[in-house]
């Protein structure tokens, strides 16, 4: 790449061939840039203060990028749809419901998008992949300063992580049945922003608690079992005012 790599402005394509940042197409067989980039930045989130905790998000099918940054074509809260073949860009019009947004996720069907966000009221929110209207949303039931979302293998939970506000905690992890949108689980860890997930369903949890990373096992009820905790020694909740301190893990990646 000719640039910097932002974490919340990279993809690897699904089927391994090309990775994306920012607005350059890197081909992996060749290792060369690709002459025709995307017409917009895919850098995706704006935080009030902090790091970025999640990003954009690539179809299964690898054709279609959906991101929201600095140099997208649309203003306000709305979100932008990118072909990958041709590089142009659309906004599709949804919005993230709180102030500040944090991801984008696509469930593993392709069937729905899902957005967290904070500042006002915590947002998750649910789309159709294919209207872009909203189909469920929940304020306030996940903790501030939202984080990443993960979901299943076969695309029917969503886990929706958050930071909480570093004056008085409340960090948690949520699950959502993504057909009904009920709650199936709830665990408070504070700093619990930056997940990652398996095809098992090991869930991998920042942890400002421990601190560290927590594996969790997600049941098929929708219910999350802790395995084991990874004592790191970093990423430790302290309180205080304005942006969460030591919220030093930025991303997780599960490799099989």
């Amino acid at each position: 790449f000719s640039q910097s790599i932002p974490s919340d402005g990279f993809l690897v394509s699904p089927d391994d061939t090309k990775l994306y940042s920012k607005n350059e197409i890197l081909d992996l067989a060749t290792n060369n840039l690709s002459n025709n980039g995307l017409s917009v930045s895919i850098e995706t989130g704006n935080p009030y203060a902090g790091p970025n905790q999640g990003g954009p998000a690539i179809t299964p099918d690898g054709k279609t990028i959906f991101c929201w940054g600095r140099n997208c074509i649309t203003s306000g809260n709305g979100v932008v749809k990118v072909d990958t073949s041709s590089g142009s860009s659309v906004s599709t019009g949804m919005l993230f419901g709180g102030a500040y947004l944090s991801d984008i996720a696509i469930t593993s069907d392709g069937r729905f998008i899902l957005m967290s966000s904070y500042g006002g009221s915590t947002a998750a929110q649910l789309f159709d992949a294919n209207s872009f209207k909203e189909v469920f949303r929940s304020t306030n039931t996940l903790g501030d300063f939202t984080g990443q979302i993960v979901t299943t293998s076969d695309g029917t939970k969503a886990i929706f992580g958050s930071a909480g506000n570093p004056a008085g905690g409340g960090g948690k992890l949520v699950v959502y049945d993504v057909g009904t949108w009920a709650v199936t689980d709830t665990v408070n860890m504070n700093l619990s922003d930056h997940l990652a997930i398996s095809i098992q369903n090991e869930v991998f949890v920042s942890s400002g608690d421990t601190p560290g990373v927590d594996e969790f096992i997600l049941q098929s009820s929708g219910v999350l079992s802790l395995k084991r905790k990874f004592l790191l020694g970093v990423n430790q909740f302290v309180s205080t005012s304005g942006a969460p301190q030591h919220d030093d893990v930025e991303k997780l990646v599960f490799k099989p």
